[in-house]
Order: C-alpha cells, then structure tokens, then sequence
C-alpha cells in the first residue's frame, strides 16, 4: 500500500508476522509509545520499513535480554531510537488517581476489583505507564464517588467557551 505514492507502508497483520509477534502486541507496544503509525482515514494502522526494524529490535530485546515492554521502550529512548513524548494527560489522571486512593487509606487491590481491572493495569494507570480507556475512568469515578472531568487538571478545561454571538468577526 501506499498512500500519496510515497514510501510503501503494510499492514498491522503483516508487520505482526515480519516481526514474529501477534498484532495485539505490537498495539501494546503502541500504546507505551513505542511507534506511531501511520493512519487511513478509516484508522487503519500503516507501517513503515523503519517501524518493522524498530520492532524487530523490540522482539529482540524482549526474546533474547527478556525485558519487558516498558523496560524496552525505556531502552530504546535512551539509545535514541523511539522519541520521548510525556503524555501530559495521562500523568495527570495517575497523579490523580493515586491520590484519591491514598487519600482513603486503600490499597489498590479493593479499587481494581470495583472498577473490574487488574491490580497491575491500576498500578499502571497511577503510575502513567497505561492509559486508562473512558469506560474504566467512569467505573474508577464511580468508586471514587465523583465526577470522570474531576482526573483532569482543572487549567486544561479553563478555556473559555465562546458562543457564536460572542465570536469576533475577523477582516481581512
């Protein structure tokens, strides 16, 4: 395939069997910002030849050194080869998340079996190394006894909401 004539991109599903590892992982390899892919406009994934290499080094490392996915793409930042992109967001909710539980004296066994994940993805999401999806935001504020907008850092939502009569006209 390849979009705009540029350089040839393939398919989650061949990618997966290039590098030896199923698509579900290379997605949870996404997921911790280990590649960005390329999307269709109906949202399909699309790799390059430097992604395959990339994640070829991924299986690697995990295969032959036995790390983990975080400890890979931690590696991997350091050696240059997948760039840092602090999600802003994502640490926000953690640092959140983590506080309310601690506020209540919890550990995160009780939290995570309300909400119906696993103890580690809520250690996870605490720590920002996983993004948690709005459902499990909504069952974790449930718990919580409060509103899904109360994770968010209150200076992202201070944008003032401007009406179509309040907007001002541009000249040109």
């Amino acid at each position: 395939m390849k979009p705009n004539g540029a350089k040839p991109y393939l398919k989650i599903g061949d990618v997966a069997r290039m590098v030896g590892v199923s698509p579900s992982v290379i997605r949870s390899w996404e997921s911790l910002g280990l590649t960005q892919p390329h999307r269709t406009e109906s949202k399909y994934r699309l790799y390059t030849a430097d992604d395959v290499k990339l994640l070829k080094r991924a299986r690697f490392l995990r295969r032959v050194r036995g790390l983990n996915a975080p400890a890979i793409v931690e590696l991997l930042k350091r050696e240059g080869l997948v760039r840092s992109s602090p999600n802003g967001a994502a640490a926000a909710i953690g640092a959140r998340l983590r506080q309310l539980r601690i506020r209540r004296g919890l550990s995160l066994a009780p939290v995570a079996k309300a909400a119906g994940i696993s103890v580690g993805f809520l250690s996870a999401i605490e720590r920002s190394q996983m993004s948690a999806s709005i459902g499990t935001l909504r069952r974790l504020a449930r718990f919580y006894k409060t509103n899904i907008l109360d994770f968010f850092d209150p200076a992202e939502s201070g944008r003032r909401l401007v009406r179509p009569n309040e907007r001002k006209v541009l000249e040109a």
